[in-house]
C-alpha cells in the first residue's frame, strides 16, 4: 500500500485535536478534518459551544521549530493591521506538535471566484507592510521574539551567508560535479556573489510563501494572510520578490498586480530586476547545498533549478 500523504487527517489525529480542544477549551460537538493546499500541516476544525477552533498538527520536531515562529509572525501581523487569527494555544501530545487558532470564515484565494488579480494587489500591499516589520539577525528561525530575534545553524548573518556560497565554488564542488554550473561560470559567480555583500543592511522579515491558497476571503470582502511556516529574516524585498519569480514571469499579470499593491512603478520594478536575478542564483545554489545534507531524494531537482536559475541570469545580464 502506498505510504498516504502526510497532510492526511488520520483518526489518531482527530483524537489528539478533541483531546486537546476537550482539555482547553471544553468538550467540542463535532470535530472536522480539513483539506488544506499544504504539504505538512494536519487541520481540524473544532466546534466547541458555538464557536469554532481551528488546530493545525504536524510531527512533533517541525512543530517545536515552526509553531511558535507562525504565533509570533501572526501576531506581528496582526499589530500591523493584516488581517490575522489569532493563536490560542501551543502544544505537544506525545509525537504530535499543535497549534490552536480562532477560525476564520471565508473561501480560499485559490477557490476565490472574484477578480484574482485584486488578491494580487492585496498580496503586494501586505508584503510591502510584512517587511516594514522590524526583525534582527539572519535566518528562518525564530531564536528571541522578545528581541525580534532570528537565526539559524547556517550562516549567523547575511556576509557570512554570501562568504559561504563563494568558498563553495571549489574544485570539488558537488554542484560543478552535477552540471549546475561550469568551470567557466565561477568566475561571473565570484563576482556576482561579491556584489550581492551591500545587501546585508537591508535584512527584514520576509513571509517565505506568498500565495493565493494563503488567503482567506471572507464575504466581507476582508483577506486574511495565513500560512508563515517558510518566514525568515532576509533580505528585503528581494527575498520575497525571488520566491515570486519562481513562479511568474516578471512581466505577468500576476506580478504586475502585486507590485502595484506593493507600491512600486514598472520603471522601478525594471531597475530591481537584475540584482533580484542574481539574488536568485545565490539563493538557489544555496538551497541546493542544503539538500546534499537535508532533502537527498529531491537533490537532483534542485540542482535542475539552480542551473536553470543561473542560465536565465547569466543570458538577462549578458
Amino acid at each position: 500500500m502506498p505510504d498516504l500523504p502526510t497532510n492526511i487527517v488520520t483518526e489518531s489525529d482527530l483524537e489528539v485535536a478533541r483531546m486537546v480542544v476537550e482539555r482547553d477549551f471544553g468538550h467540542p460537538t463535532e470535530v472536522t478534518p480539513i483539506v488544506g493546499d499544504g504539504s505538512v500541516n494536519k487541520i481540524v476544525r473544532a466546534d466547541v459551544g458555538g464557536e469554532r477552533l481551528i488546530v493545525r498538527m504536524c510531527d512533533r520536531g517541525s512543530g517545536a521549530r515552526n509553531y511558535p515562529k507562525e504565533a509570533w509572525c501572526l501576531e506581528q501581523a496582526g499589530a500591523a493591521e493584516i488581517p490575522s487569527p489569532k493563536v490560542l494555544g501551543i502544544g505537544e501530545v506525545d509525537e504530535t506538535a499543535y497549534m490552536v487558532m480562532t477560525f476564520v470564515d471565508g473561501v480560499g484565494g485559490k477557490a476565490f471566484e472574484g477578480d484574482k488579480l485584486t488578491l494580487w494587489r492585496t498580496i503586494g500591499r501586505y508584503a510591502q507592510i510584512v517587511h516594514n516589520i522590524p526583525v534582527h539577525g539572519f535566518g528562518n528561525e525564530l531564536r528571541d521574539g522578545s528581541r525580534h530575534l532570528f537565526g539559524n545553524n547556517h550562516t549567523q548573518n547575511w556576509p557570512e551567508f554570501v562568504q559561504y556560497n563563494i568558498d563553495s565554488l571549489t574544485a570539488d564542488d558537488p554542484a560543478l560535479a552535477m552540471g549546475v554550473y561550469t568551470a567557466d561560470d565561477r568566475s561571473w559567480l565570484v563576482d556576482t556573489f561579491t556584489t550581492l555583500f551591500h545587501l546585508g543592511d537591508r535584512i527584514g522579515l520576509n513571509h517565505g510563501d506568498l500565495a493565493l491558497r494563503n488567503l482567506i476571503v471572507g464575504a466581507d470582502g476582508q483577506v486574511t494572510l495565513i500560512d508563515w511556516g517558510c518566514c525568515s529574516a532576509n533580505v528585503v524585498p528581494h527575498s520575497d520578490f525571488a520566491s515570486l519569480l519562481t513562479w511568474y514571469s516578471p512581466k505577468s499579470d500576476v506580478l504586475a498586480a502585486f507590485f502595484d499593491g506593493y507600491g512600486l512603478t514598472s520603471g522601478e520594478v525594471d531597475s530591481l530586476m537584475p540584482i533580484l536575478q542574481q539574488f536568485q542564483v545565490i539563493q538557489t545554489f544555496d538551497t541546493f547545498r542544503w539538500s546534499l545534507e537535508h532533502c537527498v531524494a529531491e537533490v537532483d531537482r534542485y540542482a535542475e533549478r539552480a542551473a536553470s536559475v543561473l542560465r536565465e541570469a547569466r543570458g538577462a545580464i549578458a
